[in-house]
């Protein structure tokens, strides 16, 4: 959670921002994620102390463009606590916020709604896009996946037969009907997790506690 941006790692992982030399970006607490829309960059700031539990109200969403340069300090006027993981699709910013998932007019920074997870976590974390109405979401602190239907605005577990500790990125694979799936592991040791769960019979096809598991049979 660097307070800092290197524009070229960001080259890489959003291709459609044409930018051509290395750059720091200043300016920022505690970054915890980034997203694009293919013109602006969408940075979650937990906010000025590492505190990703606290209901501090101090979280921001800071809006770069395409050179690295904030243009908007704070997306939205809605009190924001320690964002985490962003997601933008169909006009609409998902960001969770502590036990809190919040929607976003992304050209207003309004606030459309939001689903509230306070039962049954304190640590929401990334977010994945599935389609128009369904999203995935970690709940890092339980190690728990969960499945968000954004139609009826309710959520429900993921059960997978392997249980994820420290479940915390998240990346949707259409094609392969596969939701692959980080975890930082337990107590301070080496046994994180990194593969893929299959999304038609939630079965983790490949969880070890490997550097890289993302090969197939």
């Amino acid at each position: 959670m660097k307070r800092t941006i290197t524009i070229s790692f960001l080259t890489y992982l959003f291709t459609t921002i044409n930018i051509s030399a290395q750059k720091t970006i200043s300016g920022f607490n505690h970054i915890e994620s980034v997203a694009t829309d293919g013109k602006y960059l969408y940075v979650a700031d937990i906010g000025k102390e590492l505190a990703p539990f606290a209901k501090d109200q101090d979280g921001k969403i800071i809006v770069l463009d395409s050179n690295g340069k904030i243009i908007k300090p704070s997306f939205t006027t809605e009190q924001l606590n320690a964002p985490k993981g962003l997601a933008i699709d169909n006009g609409v910013l998902y960001t969770n916020d502590i036990d809190r998932i919040i929607a976003f007019d992304l050209k207003t920074g309004k606030k459309l709604y939001e689903i509230n997870f306070e039962n049954e976590t304190s640590f929401l974390n990334d977010i994945a896009v599935w389609d128009k109405n369904t999203l995935y979401v970690s709940a890092t602190d339980k190690s728990k996946l969960f499945k968000v239907d954004l139609i009826h605005k309710t959520f429900s577990e993921v059960k997978i037969d392997t249980t994820i500790p420290g479940i915390n990125g998240l990346f949707c694979y259409k094609k392969g009907s596969e939701l692959y799936v980080n975890g930082f592991g337990t107590d301070n040791k080496p046994n994180g997790i990194l593969g893929y769960v299959n999304l038609q019979n939630t079965k983790p096809l490949c969880t070890e506690s490997a550097e890289v598991c993302f090969t197939r049979d």
